[in-house]
């Protein structure tokens, strides 16, 4: 079954599954939507700057900072 469109979260969760597994955008799984909705909304979150302001309020929601590692390979 292949999720047209589908709801933020289950994008997110998508995106987060290909970059942490070093895929491609046409390996997307198919029960958390199409390639095309993961990497249309990636680059748009992205030229939002919504992935730079998670990672900054996961930063500063850190009561210690050695506790804090963010991950940026990609």
């Amino acid at each position: 079954m292949v999720v047209r469109g589908g709801d933020d979260r289950r994008v997110l969760s998508g995106i987060i599954i290909l970059i942490r597994n070093g895929l491609r955008w046409c390996e997307a799984p198919a029960e958390l939507g199409l390639p095309k909705t993961h990497y249309n909304r990636q680059k748009r979150w992205c030229g939002m700057g919504a992935f730079a302001r998670i990672m900054a309020g996961t930063a500063a929601a850190a009561t210690e900072r050695e506790t804090v590692m963010i991950d940026a390979l990609t």
